[in-house]
């Protein structure tokens, strides 16, 4: 982008005083001319948080995108999708199986069991709890054949949070 301080018009147009503006100087220097939205959140385990996309136009020019905490903008929400995606998802750990491609865990010559699942740390103890109380309960729906139950871990998650 560049800003022209002068022009000059002799049989062609010139432009004397030209500085370049960078674009991510624009939401500093004239915030009140830029429009903020925000889109997509979602539960980012790598980041242990959940992160959306801000946007930041200028007259419909997208001059700034990038990934904010999404707990900072509504926090409400923010928990909920944590409860959904980390702990009734159990997606609150890296998984183990994103390790690099030069891992040979499926050689021959690594005695370890491929099945087994990796220790979890102690703080996080409770995931185990909860999967155990979540298979019983899928299991004593099977039981009954009554798989139109709703499942208690599928609900709106507000009424956990609104008592602290």
């Amino acid at each position: 982008m560049d800003c022209r301080g002068r022009s000059r018009q002799t049989s062609q147009l010139f432009a004397r005083t030209v500085a370049g503006i960078d674009p991510l100087w624009i939401p500093e220097l004239a915030p009140h001319l830029c429009q903020t939205t925000y889109q997509n959140p979602q539960w980012v385990v790598s980041a242990g948080n959940v992160l959306v996309d801000e946007i930041t136009t200028l007259y419909g020019l997208e001059v700034r995108k990038r990934k904010v905490s999404f707990g900072n903008i509504n926090p409400a929400e923010a928990t909920n999708m944590f409860i959904r995606s980390a702990l009734v998802e159990e997606n609150l750990l890296p998984s183990q199986n994103d390790n690099e491609e030069g891992d040979d865990r499926d050689d021959t010559r690594v005695f370890t069991n491929l099945h087994r699942k990796p220790a979890v740390p102690p703080q996080y103890a409770f995931l185990e709890h909860n999967h155990k109380i979540r298979q019983k309960i899928e299991t004593w729906q099977t039981r009954l054949r009554r798989h139109d139950l709703r499942q208690p871990w599928t609900t709106n998650c507000t009424t956990s949070t609104q008592n602290k």
